[in-house]
């Protein structure tokens, strides 16, 4: 991905990242760190498996619906 633009705004004592909609995130939460003049966000790491899928959204009832399942490839043995 190229690099994408922020935009940084304060109101009051906090300030808000507004991120490019292209970025598509899905989990809200981040961990924050600074290294040098940089600001890095990074999806929060999940301590477990039901942590990840009680905190991910499911795909919508007609995910995939359009899908063609192919048959099986016919392939030469080694």
């Amino acid at each position: 991905m190229d690099d994408q633009i922020a935009i940084l705004s304060r109101k009051g004592d906090c300030l808000s990242i507004r991120l490019p909609k292209e970025i598509g995130l899905i989990n809200k939460d981040f961990e924050l760190r600074v290294e040098g003049n940089e600001i890095i966000l990074s999806f929060k790491k999940v301590k477990s498996w039901r942590e990840f899928f009680e905190e991910t959204a499911l795909p919508s009832a007609d995910f995939m619906k359009e899908r063609k399942d192919l048959s099986p490839q016919i392939r030469d043995q080694f």
